[in-house]
């Protein structure tokens, strides 16, 4: 009988919203294997201490990015640090999800690199993300070997450094979005992109954008149905279930009202009108 693979997040620092996301994935999938690699334990999860493990990217790492130093480099370093945590947990397959995306359908294959992007940006081509990672042992430490390479070896550096001078500066610089994105570039064999539509499914890159889908104000238009949240095409107005959302920034606060744990999911139909409420209250 096949395991389904362990849900992983990676955290360091206080955070509000980490518990409440994995009383949604216990709830969600029942008995699933759950790990937090973070510097403080969290409930209802195997927690792998951060200081149990190391990366050796700290050494050949150059700032080119225009956020904090030391909050990029923990970008960097927590994939190396998740190699090194499933090597000492025996873990092949994996999903990764950063801290405020939310996992409702884990039907996706993990044989590959599975990044997301948002393919109407205009940066695409140079950016994907792993904030929602279906992926194996085999193909991380293979994505860990490229930046690694790109970092230490004149010629891919420069390439790099003349990337953010030339079109990256405008989106932050340099981050591991970037590395993904140029190995996604180099080889599109071992990677899968969460965000194409297949089945009437696809992750959401990010609840604040568009990325193709219809708006509510500052979010996007979603509708819920038995506990499954649905955008809806901005070209066709096809409704599309997704199998992630992604509370990036501002909209972190909204976790709750899609949670199938504690706090309970409040029954909601049609728009979430109240949603567009609540985030211009915050703010």
């Amino acid at each position: 009988m096949s395991v389904s693979p362990p849900i992983i997040f990676i955290h360091k620092g206080p955070c509000h919203y980490l518990p409440g996301n994995i009383s949604h994935v216990r709830a969600r999938f029942g008995p699933r294997r759950i790990l937090t690699l973070s510097d403080r334990p969290y409930a209802d999860s195997e927690w792998v201490p951060l200081k149990t493990l190391g990366s050796p990217f700290t050494a050949h790492y150059q700032h080119l990015s225009t956020v904090d130093q030391k909050f990029e480099l923990f970008c960097f370093n927590r994939w190396f640090m998740l190699a090194q945590a499933l090597h000492q947990h025996n873990l092949t397959q994996f999903i990764h999800l950063d801290s405020d995306c939310m996992l409702f359908d884990d039907a996706f294959p993990c044989d590959k690199l599975g990044v997301v992007g948002d393919p109407t940006s205009p940066y695409y081509a140079f950016t994907k993300s792993g904030h929602s990672l279906f992926s194996n042992r085999v193909s991380l430490e293979k994505f860990c070997q490229f930046m690694e390479t790109t970092y230490t070896h004149p010629e891919t550096l420069t390439r790099l450094k003349h990337l953010r001078a030339t079109q990256m500066g405008p989106c932050g610089g340099v981050t591991d979005m970037t590395l993904f994105g140029l190995f996604s570039a180099q080889y599109p064999d071992e990677v899968r992109h969460q965000e194409d539509l297949r089945d009437g499914i696809c992750s959401d890159d990010n609840f604040n954008a568009p990325g193709g889908f219809q708006m509510d104000g500052p979010i996007k238009k979603i509708v819920v149905e038995s506990g499954h949240p649905y955008g809806f095409l901005e070209k066709t107005g096809e409704k599309i279930r997704f199998r992630t959302l992604h509370f990036q920034g501002s909209a972190k606060p909204l976790m709750s009202r899609f949670s199938w744990g504690d706090p309970p999911a409040l029954p909601v139909r049609g728009p979430l009108h109240f949603l567009r409420k609540l985030w211009r209250f915050g703010h």
